[in-house]
């Protein structure tokens, strides 16, 4: 009876330790109380703006590629414009990974294929240009390249989804990634460290919401000292007469 007792207690003990190791399926993407010290009055209302703003519904699109979970757009009430930033974005990654049937589009499957050859020979006019400039790191020939009705810069569009395609081509790297990003400002300076940091989204977040307050409050009260708690050096450097 002894030994019946305690094998089950050795279960017991064994599915409660098992069970307090899961991690939760969905990531917590979302602003945290804790994320931000400052005695600035605005501090919550500042965390607030920043969550129901255009600018988070783009870290979450950076997230959304970062992860390959579109599900993740479902965390704004933007979340239409989030889905179609990140499905447009996702091409890049899937283009510089091979994976050519994600690809939905005709034209650029096309461009996906002949990337995963090498060769752009079989393409021509603006696919050609597109599949060069991924293949070289030309940016002004995928500028040309995209369509003018774009509802984004293209020069911007450009640099994105380039680093994008070159930071997953090398395996991930936030460093490469970083090369094709120069003058990228406010909210698209975070691309390269939300879509290949090492950080975990939810400390990553928390860390871009701190740069919102910070900067929001330094504009307020026109202290310029608040700027150094900023982590995000581009910003940093034009903070406070910049905006996300």
């Amino acid at each position: 009876m002894k030994k019946t007792i305690l094998l089950i207690l050795i279960i017991l003990s064994f599915e409660i330790n098992a069970f307090a190791q899961e991690k939760p399926s969905t990531v917590p993407f979302y602003p945290k109380n804790d994320s931000v010290s400052t005695e600035d009055t605005n501090n919550s209302a500042d965390k607030e703006n920043f969550r129901n703003s255009g600018f988070f519904s783009m870290i979450l699109a950076y997230a959304a590629v970062r992860e390959n979970d579109l599900s993740l757009c479902q965390n704004t009430a933007n979340q239409k414009f989030c889905m179609e930033k990140a499905k447009n974005l996702l091409t890049s990654r899937y283009m510089a990974e091979g994976q050519c049937n994600e690809v939905k589009d005709t034209s650029e499957k096309d461009i996906c294929l002949s990337l995963s050859q090498n060769d752009c020979s079989r393409l021509s006019g603006k696919e050609k240009m597109v599949c060069e400039g991924f293949l070289k790191g030309d940016l002004a020939l995928i500028r040309t390249a995209i369509s003018s009705n774009s509802k984004e810069g293209k020069k911007d569009f450009s640099k994105e989804i380039l680093a994008i395609y070159k930071g997953f081509k090398a395996n991930g790297n936030m460093y490469v990634c970083d090369r094709y990003t120069s003058g990228l400002d406010g909210i698209k300076s975070y691309l390269c460290e939300v879509v290949f940091g090492t950080f975990p989204l939810q400390e990553m977040f928390n860390s871009v919401t701190s740069d919102y307050v910070f900067l929001a409050a330094a504009k307020r009260s026109k202290d310029s000292k608040l700027c150094s708690q900023v982590s995000n050096s581009i910003i940093r450097k034009k903070c406070p007469n910049t905006s996300f």
